[in-house]
């Protein structure tokens, strides 16, 4: 009796992986829950680990290209050599040596990548350090059509300047061709953005321990809120219709020297600001530490993005595919009133520039009104429109009406100061 293994599906977008190194031999006994292999998607590095115990068996080699759901090994209750059309892998593992040719320190090629180089006449210690090279990375500039320069006074070939073509690692190949799916998919564009200073919400921020003194969790926290008052902005265009994300999923694109991943952030709509705080911070960890499970890069409804870290204040995020916005957020805290920017690059299909103006002032408002002069976290709460609000998670007593459709109510409490607060049933049942 056996048991497949397949391809996940790692990242929504995604219709394969490369299989990079495998972590056990042909034949080797794993358990259920133990690293089998590290493969390459379009989000970097992933490690995939068996649901199984038992014997397994290899059903694809280092280098080779799988489709989602394709069988990667079998587990079985004895040794066996297994095939898949025309490759047979058995108990001897010299198959890494036969595939890949090891020609300098810190880089290998896959036999149809040798060819391509040879054809092309390309020398390979130009790919030096590189890593895996396939063929697959090697054309991947093929794919975008080639323009006829115009400009006729030109005096030097291209040819003639450039002097060294280096390859493109296969995670970036993967997300050009996604990224270009706004520009394939006849999505039509657009962007608009405001501006607020961020110096007084801050000073706001500083009171809430947990946020270690970052707007990004704040600014999630009232992203979905609105999200889920306005479904437009979650949503995405097929054949003249608007499809409606039920759930409000924000992805949080993340590149923290290790590649470009986006952790998602699930029902982030129904998390106060302390859980919001501490996915952020554990997406974080797990991206550094290139842990992020499989299921926590799938199923995005929206995308965030965050330069103001790098103190980028403007740029032009893309949209994910299946989405109808990507908020992109900037700042410069260098300057004066350290200021941000917010940009929503949006669907032009789905939504008006008048949508998108409402949509951004709103939520710039919303994160203004954190920004009063006020030592005490509890006048952040008394700064909102509705005092009752939960001081934990700062949802209203109507929003906390209309989020559970039932019966709703707000405890009076006194913190250790002697000051009365109010905190909603969720929130007091958490502690």
């Amino acid at each position: 009796m056996s048991k497949d293994i397949l391809v996940p599906q790692i990242n929504v977008n995604d219709k394969d992986v490369e299989i990079l190194s495998w972590k056990v031999a042909d034949g080797d006994y794993v358990q259920a829950g133990q690293i089998i292999v590290a493969v390459e998607n379009s989000k970097g590095v992933t490690e995939l680990s068996s649901e199984f115990e038992g014997y397994i068996s290899l059903c694809c080699k280092e280098g080779e290209i799988m489709k989602v759901n394709e069988i990667l090994a079998k587990i079985l209750d004895t040794k066996e050599t297994v095939s898949r059309n025309d490759v047979q892998i058995t108990n001897d593992v010299k198959y890494n040596q036969e595939k890949f040719v090891n020609i300098l320190e810190g880089v290998r090629f896959s036999n149809k990548a040798l060819q391509y180089l040879e054809e092309n006449k390309i020398e390979k210690h130009k790919f030096n350090q590189q890593g895996l090279v396939t063929k697959r990375a090697l054309t991947a500039e093929n794919k975008a059509p080639k323009k006829k320069s115009n400009d006729q006074n030109v005096a030097v070939k291209l040819s003639e300047v450039v002097t060294e073509r280096v390859a493109l690692s296969r995670s970036k190949a993967i997300e050009i061709d996604l990224l270009s799916w706004a520009q394939n998919d006849g999505v039509l564009t657009s962007s608009l953005t405001v501006y607020l200073n961020s110096s007084s919400i801050r000073k706001t921020v500083k009171n809430f321990a947990y946020l270690n003194d970052q707007l990004l969790p704040l600014i999630i926290y009232e992203f979905a809120r609105l999200l889920k008052e306005m479904p437009l902005f979650n949503s995405y265009y097929t054949d003249g219709f608007a499809n409606l994300y039920k759930d409000i999923n924000i992805a949080i694109a993340m590149d923290l020297g290790f590649g470009l991943k986006a952790p998602v952030i699930i029902d982030a709509n129904a998390l106060d600001l302390k859980r919001i705080s501490d996915e952020i911070n554990e997406l974080a960890y797990l991206c550094v530490e290139n842990k992020i499970p499989s299921n926590r890069l799938v199923n995005s409804t929206v995308t965030v993005t965050d330069l103001s870290g790098d103190n980028i204040f403007n740029f032009m995020p893309k949209i994910n595919s299946h989405q109808s916005m990507i908020l992109g957020i900037g700042g410069d805290r260098n300057v004066a009133g350290e200021p941000l920017s917010l940009t929503c690059v949006f669907d032009h299909r789905l939504l008006t520039g008048r949508d998108v103006s409402i949509f951004l002032n709103e939520l710039k408002n919303r994160l203004d009104s954190y920004g009063s002069d006020i030592t005490d976290a509890q006048d952040v709460v008394n700064s909102n429109s509705d005092s009752n609000a939960c001081f934990k998670c700062l949802i209203s007593m109507q929003d906390y009406a209309n989020e559970f459709k039932q019966d709703t109510y707000m405890l009076k409490v006194i913190n250790g100061d002697g000051l009365t607060k109010h905190i909603c049933h969720s929130c007091f049942m958490g502690y």
